[in-house]
């Protein structure tokens, strides 16, 4: 079966076969599409990079908005927590995209994504290239959702401390939407 798409970049109708119809729409949400934040992802971006580093980031590297490179995509967390990374600035080179995973990515919903698109990120690309846990945090529902790839289902945390499984970072629910 064929469907006509239009492809903006190109300004062309083009005819697809479904199976390429999926490709291209996906590639045009992850690489084409302009990642659009919002005011509560630029207040709780900052914030929670603060808070990480100030109580659990003696042994993690605390990095917003790092490009990863995954399967020949570029995808953009909100955070991503890597191991302590000892890295003097000006004597090694700089990465534009990163191929090693973090240990966990941290995604905060903004009003101009569906949590159904987030979650298809984390488990069709980020646990198969090797990121052990991922947050989803809601801010409309001061919610913090957990994720991890050895585990069908999914943790809720709306109140009290959420602690992460590969890092055992500990966060305070409260503290983490507490952004004055």
């Amino acid at each position: 079966m064929a469907l006509y798409l239009f492809l903006p970049k190109s300004r062309n109708w083009v005819v697809s076969p479904t199976s390429q119809r999926e490709k291209e729409i996906d590639t045009y949400k992850h690489e084409v599409q302009p990642n659009m934040s919002s005011l509560h992802c630029s207040l709780l971006r900052p914030h929670l990079s603060s808070l990480l580093k100030i109580n659990n980031g003696l042994g993690y590297s605390i990095l917003p908005r790092l490009d990863l490179g995954i399967r020949k995509r570029k995808f953009t967390p909100d955070i991503c927590i890597y191991p302590k990374m000892n890295r003097e600035l000006g004597k090694q080179p700089d990465v534009v995209k990163m191929n090693q995973m973090p240990l966990t990515t941290v995604e905060i919903l903004s009003s101009t994504q569906s949590l159904s698109s987030i979650i298809q990120k984390i488990k069709q690309y980020y646990f198969p290239a090797g990121v052990k846990s991922a947050w989803v945090i809601i801010p409309e529902l001061l919610a913090i959702v957990l994720y991890s790839p050895d585990k069908d289902d999914y943790e809720w945390f709306k109140s009290g401390k959420m602690t992460d499984p590969a890092t055992g970072i500990t966060v305070d629910v409260k503290e983490v939407f507490d952004v004055d």
